[in-house]
């Protein structure tokens, strides 16, 4: 298996309708950044499309070169649905798939530019060169253009808008591609800063790869139905509400169950804000464990303080807590925890020399003779506690 690194590669996502000027400004931003440029044009009859996506990532995600992709995962769904006529269960990228690729290319400080100019330029271009475009019809031409408008509850990328007809808004630019790729650096240090308080997950698998599976593992990246990571992408998808905007993959962490967890926190500085450390599955509690039970005062005194929850393997699972009529993940788990932090005078270190972890524990034993009723408010009580 090929291990995805922690690395200063990054993955830039150019998309938008036809016409939108995505692949100009796509091409010229790889040239300027050094970055490996990747098209995609229209993949019929291929089946686990994700892999190609994966694929086209390994270069930033295995840490050897930043990659630039010209369209991505998120314009399936809509030529699906306007182009092909297909229904949302027909098609070949799920919601879930959409939600775990732009995990893995939140591993390395993902963005996602939309090239979106007015429908009227985008029609005007599209015109131009009709013989060689795939859509014919003008009427689903203004369809993709208006639900390119309407995703950003499917995108858990930060999103940075590029229209290539205006002009910068300052002068100290030379060029839009300049402000372009300022607008971009601001935005992913904005948004990936160690900074701010956020919500660590560590995941086990919950079963072996399988063919729907890659060759790269990243942290919290499976796409078997059955898998944990992918129970965890239906929380995540564009039903989960924060601040009443979309959860975002840049507000949840996923850390490889063999990271060095240690060596990570102590990069924060005493400093920094609380931080949020969960742990679901058995061998990811074992991990999250032997951590805090290994940090000594002088760690501590180097580390922000962190607060622990160790869950079951079932708690990943989206449709069980459904059933049982419990909130989403991100409800009790990101919301609550993060509210917290908003407060500087909660997020400050007072390690007395010794580490500070608050913990929440759920355990076999402790909830398997509940009632579903009993289950709900045990698990909520445990982690509002």
């Amino acid at each position: 298996m090929l291990n995805a690194v922690p690395s200063t590669c990054t993955i830039t996502i150019f998309e938008g309708p036809d016409g939108a000027g995505k692949s100009t400004v796509a091409k010229e931003y790889a040239k300027r950044t050094g970055a490996l440029y990747i098209h995609f044009d229209a993949l019929y009859g291929v089946q686990n499309i994700h892999k190609y996506f994966m694929e086209a990532m390994a270069p930033a995600l295995l840490g050897y070169q930043s990659v630039v992709l010209d369209r991505c995962w998120h314009s399936g769904p809509i030529y699906d649905l306007v182009f092909r006529n297909l229904e949302e269960y027909e098609q070949r990228q799920t919601q879930e798939i959409c939600t775990l690729l732009d995990r893995a290319a939140s591993f390395c400080r993902g963005i996602y530019v939309r090239c979106r100019p007015d429908v009227e330029v985008c029609i005007s271009n599209w015109k131009s060169r009709l013989g060689d475009e795939l859509v014919k019809s003008e009427q689903k031409m203004r369809a993709i253009h208006e639900l390119y408008g309407d995703n950003d509850r499917n995108i858990m990328l930060p999103i940075v808008e590029y229209d290539y007809t205006e002009e910068p808004t300052t002068s100290a630019y030379k060029d839009s591609i300049e402000w372009l790729g300022n607008k971009i650096a601001e935005e992913r240090a904005d948004v990936y800063n160690k900074r701010q308080p956020r919500v660590y997950v560590v995941v086990s698998s919950s079963m072996e790869k399988t063919d729907v599976d890659t060759m790269l593992d990243v942290p919290g990246v499976r796409f078997h139905p059955n898998s944990n990571e992918f129970k965890l992408a239906q929380d995540l998808g564009p039903y989960s509400v924060f601040d009443d905007d979309p959860v975002p993959e840049e507000l949840i962490t996923y850390l490889p169950v063999n990271g060095n967890f240690k060596h990570f926190f102590k990069t924060f500085g005493k400093q920094a804000p609380r931080q949020y450390l969960v742990a679901i599955g058995e061998k990811a509690n074992e991990a999250v464990r032997a951590f805090v039970n290994s940090i000594t005062p002088e760690d501590a005194a180097v580390m922000p303080n962190i607060d622990v929850a160790y869950l079951l393997d079932t708690l990943a699972d989206s449709v069980m807590r459904g059933k049982r009529n419990m909130p989403s993940m991100p409800d009790m788990i990101t919301s609550k925890w993060y509210d917290l932090v908003k407060n500087t005078s909660e997020s400050q270190n007072n390690h007395d020399g010794a580490p500070k972890c608050k913990t929440v524990v759920l355990t076999e034993d402790e909830v398997a003779g509940l009632s579903a009723e009993e289950f709900v408010k045990y698990v909520v009580g445990k982690l509002n506690g």
